[in-house]
């Protein structure tokens, strides 16, 4: 007969067995650790803000993450998969899940899709109210937050959403979040890298683009018709996603406009405009002046519309104006010439 005798507890003794998530304390407290844990992430059908915003961070298999408030651990993540809901619906007891007031907006392009009606006398780019949190609801500048529900309004033109959310709403948990801003605002000095920053090449680089595709087999659009528009190929069914705004559009059929679906979806994106579309260009040119041999076609193809106004072409792209042309001009190369740091001019360079 074996016996075991269990040593007394020692008078005074002071150790306390940790808690199985006290190891996970400095992913809980800081948000700019949690979101580095993502820089190997390779599922394009979530966006990994979205996952740290809900307290989650990459365990570097697959596509596997940890909650490190509740310890959850979530993977197979789909197109179109809510993380809130999926958290909420796996540990309801996390403190993360009972704090978000408004579910719905807690993914990041719901909340970009209510900036469709973003009044243009503000200043605030939907971008980046979308990324400090807020929601639009429709009238007069008034912005949510989606997890603690504060209200944000009366913008001045020098206010910054994440700052200002942060100074009305302390407690918030995405006020805590450890991003430095800028040092006369806040008193740090370095500045957070902006969540579409990591597009940059995309936006900068049309070829690169455009050689995202080459795997692309939705026959119902075309690669160049995308890249047009400003979207890249995320390599997972037929899902794009645009490189100025950051919009994700899949499950396109057959007569999709992409820019009239880029417009209707994220009618804020830069890269949203009519002229976009060349057929609107072309009928732009209806009262082109005849005595000039520039036609309309070859306009039109060069990203240019008609002002109306003398001899005044317009690029959807950069806003840039050409006229005064002469015989031999050709529009594609007076647009490169004037303008070769316009996106369009890199495609024929």
């Amino acid at each position: 007969m074996c016996t075991v005798s269990l040593m007394p507890r020692a008078p005074g003794r002071d150790e306390v067995p940790q808690h199985p998530l006290d190891r996970l304390g400095p992913l809980r407290e800081d948000y700019k650790l949690r979101m580095g844990t993502f820089e190997l992430w390779s599922n394009p059908s979530i966006n990994t803000k979205d996952l740290c915003d809900n307290g989650f961070y990459y365990m570097g298999i697959g596509d596997k993450v940890q909650c490190a408030f509740c310890g959850g651990v979530l993977s197979g993540w789909n197109c179109g998969d809510n993380i809130h809901i999926k958290h909420a619906t796996n540990y309801g007891h996390c403190i993360v899940v009972r704090m978000v007031k408004h579910t719905r907006y807690a993914v990041y392009n719901e909340r970009l899709l209510t900036y469709n009606n973003w009044p243009e006398s503000f200043t605030q780019n939907p971008i980046d109210l979308a990324t400090a949190g807020l929601f639009y609801k429709g009238e007069h500048g008034i912005c949510v937050c989606y997890m603690c529900g504060g209200h944000i309004t009366e913008w001045e033109d020098n206010d910054i959403p994440e700052i200002e959310h942060r100074k009305l709403f302390p407690t918030c948990p995405l006020s805590q979040r450890n991003i430095l801003v800028l040092h006369d605002r806040m008193g740090y000095d370095e500045i957070p890298q902006h969540p579409l920053e990591r597009l940059r090449p995309m936006r900068e680089n049309y070829e690169l683009r455009m050689n995202t595709f080459q795997e692309w087999s939705n026959p119902n659009v075309s690669p160049k018709e995308l890249c047009d528009d400003g979207f890249y190929y995320m390599g997972s069914p037929d899902m794009v996603q645009c490189a100025f705004c950051g919009g994700v559009l899949s499950g396109w059929r057959p007569g999709d406009n992409v820019h009239k679906q880029h417009a209707v979806n994220f009618g804020q994106c830069r890269k949203v405009c009519k002229y976009a579309n060349y057929e609107e260009r072309l009928a732009s040119f209806r009262n082109w002046p005849q005595n000039l041999p520039q036609s309309p076609i070859d306009l039109a193809s060069a990203g240019l519309f008609y002002t109306g106004k003398r001899d005044i072409c317009k690029c959807f792209m950069c806003d840039g104006c050409v006229c005064d042309w002469e015989a031999d001009d050709v529009p594609s190369k007076e647009h490169t010439r004037i303008f070769p740091d316009c996106p369009l001019s890199q495609k024929t360079a």
